[in-house]
């Protein structure tokens, strides 16, 4: 009894540090807000702030073990309870791993943005997008969530188009814009009809709440970038590299499966869901093979790997997608931050097709791309294996399983191709056979990168931590090595493609917009018929449209006058 009192009283400091640190936290992001313009004089401050993100993320994954047991309690219909907040296990840790995300981008755009004018607005507008996010991940209502959510909109419009000189970047954003406001329209009258008809809205099944539910997973699809939904995501790699490092791995992009992830008990939507997120991630897996903008491609990979987080909340498995997201966040934030140094040390040059470059002073570099590559692809023992192989051995026996088998392996041998094609391209002279040393900086702020890549790989780890031993699951060595042998081929493939083929991948890449084999033959038929079709339109339109119309005017008005003058003659010789 004595030791369940001490453990009360401790839980009971350790929540009014939290708080206290929040507050710290809150004052410290108005204390920012109110000295943009003198960064230059106060960079410690930003520095010292940035480091108190870390220790709140470290305090928040600690506190959120205890959470959903002591305080707060997880209920089935999310977002329906009273509290403006909720703060659950999951929400927590969510949050922590987002943070701490967010103090290695932090730091490494502090150094990144250093010659940048304005710098000091820059580092506000990504800890207002962490405030947004706040809301976004702890709403306790739709209410709430709703103004997270646009509040994480316009600060991603404001942050995309921070190079607001740049056409690309303006047009970019905007894009982003239009997308999101599709689903956000989609979201708004959900939350419309939700107000009117509370929690009724989530009893019976008709076409009404089919719709509804429809709305809903449209503004998630639009938030993450899914089939239908997918260009503005590319076109948003035209912002900083840290933008792109914070917006599109672990905050904005996931935000809409992280609210499927929470609200996915209540909807009976999983085939729906499933089906989009296997469109998305095969589809993002093709389009990121067939770009030349190093970018894009990172880009359209984490499209396919949003998809593969959609299908694993349609098959059920929520929480491996929620280790799944924290992997993916450590990793691809890694190879976004790599993304914008390579791009600098080219001069700005995103096509990979003309760097071919050998980073000869600088083999951390490909040797931490590699290591992204390899766990965004599943290697054995690295983080995003665990819970890809766990899939597969659930889904081995369900109904859905050799289907979810075809595809899994068509996007894990994309993920190997694309993967495998951007390194050849960018640090082995195989295509043009021929080396370039990058000028300018090496790695900006490593320590930044080290984290990141240590998180990548490690935690696989907190997989085992939060489920225990795994049971065991019958299956033959050929289904188990399934993974292992899909990963291989597609390494193999690409390798053989770009050592032997030259340009096979831009042949194979270009093929996907233009085959040369069907336009010789149907480029000489489709020419004739639009010169038949111009042909017509000019007769049609000259004639019956502009002269024509004159000519059938006086056409008309000549037959008038005759027939008037056949009726006269036609009364005349009645008489």
């Amino acid at each position: 009894m004595v030791y369940f009192m001490l453990f009360q009283y401790l839980f009971v400091l350790l929540w009014v540090g939290f708080l206290m640190l929040m507050l710290y936290f809150l004052l410290l992001f108005f204390f920012n807000i109110g000295s943009f313009s003198f960064y230059k004089k106060i960079q410690k401050m930003y520095k010292w702030g940035i480091l108190s993100i870390f220790f709140m993320s470290f305090f928040s994954l600690v506190f959120g073990g205890f959470v959903n047991y002591v305080l707060f309690q997880e209920t089935r219909l999310w977002l329906m309870n009273s509290p403006l907040l909720h703060m659950d296990t999951g929400s927590m840790v969510f949050f922590s791993f987002a943070l701490f995300v967010s103090w290695s981008i932090m730091n490494f755009g502090v150094d990144y943005m250093s010659d940048e004018k304005g710098v000091g607005y820059f580092l506000g507008y990504l800890i207002l997008f962490l405030f947004f996010m706040f809301f976004l991940v702890f709403s306790g209502s739709f209410m709430v969530l709703f103004i997270g959510w646009e509040g994480v909109g316009l600060l991603s419009f404001l942050l995309i188009s921070w190079w607001g000189y740049r056409m690309e970047a303006v047009s970019g954003s905007m894009q982003a814009v239009i997308y999101n406001r599709v689903g956000d329209a989609g979201l708004l009258l959900f939350l419309v009809m939700y107000l009117i008809l509370g929690n009724s809205l989530f009893l019976g099944e008709s076409l009404v709440m089919s719709v509804l539910f429809f709305l809903f997973v449209l503004g998630v699809l639009a938030k993450s970038s899914q089939f239908l939904f997918h260009p503005w995501l590319p076109n948003a790699m035209e912002g900083p590299t840290p933008v792109s490092s914070l917006l599109h791995s672990s905050t904005m992009v996931v935000a809409g499966v992280y609210l499927l992830m929470r609200c996915m008990s209540m909807f009976s939507i999983s085939f729906m869901v499933f089906v989009v997120g296997l469109l998305s991630c095969v589809l993002g897996g093709v389009f990121g093979f067939s770009q030349f903008d190093f970018k894009k491609v990172v880009a359209y990979s984490t499209t396919s790997q949003l998809g593969f987080m959609m299908m694993m909340l349609g098959l059920g498995f929520t929480g491996y997608c929620m280790l799944y997201m924290m992997a993916h966040a450590f990793f691809k934030a890694m190879i976004f931050m790599m993304s914008g140094v390579v791009i600098h040390m080219a001069g700005g040059a995103q096509d990979f097709r003309g760097m071919n470059t050998m980073i000869l002073l600088n083999n951390l570099m490909s040797f931490l791309y590699v290591m992204g590559a390899l766990v965004m692809m599943g290697l054995p023992f690295l983080s995003a294996f665990w819970i890809k192989d766990l899939v597969l051995e659930e889904t081995n026996f369900s109904y859905l399983g050799m289907t979810f088998w075809f595809f899994f392996g068509i996007a894990i041998v994309l993920t190997s191709l694309y993967s495998m094609r951007l390194y050849f391209g960018l640090f082995e002279a195989f295509i043009f056979n021929q080396k370039k040393l990058m000028m300018g900086k090496s790695l900006v702020n490593f320590y930044s990168y080290i984290r990141l890549f240590l998180g990548s790989v490690g935690v696989g780890l907190l997989f085992f931590m939060y489920y225990g031993p795994m049971g065991h699951i019958l299956m033959t060595s050929g289904t188990k090595m399934f993974g292992l042998i899909v990963l291989v081929l597609g390494v193999l493939v690409s390798f053989f493609l770009i050592k032997f083929s030259g340009f096979g991948f831009y042949k194979l890449g270009y093929l996907l917009y233009y085959n040369p084999l069907a336009h010789k033959f149907s480029g000489g038929f489709f020419y004739k018929i639009s010169e038949y079709t111009i042909l017509l339109d000019f007769i049609f339109m000259e004639y019956f449209f502009s002269g024509g119309i004159f000519y059938t005017r006086g056409v008309v008005s000549s037959m008038r006058v005759f027939l008037f003058f056949l009726f006269i003659f036609l009364m005349l010789s009645t008489l």
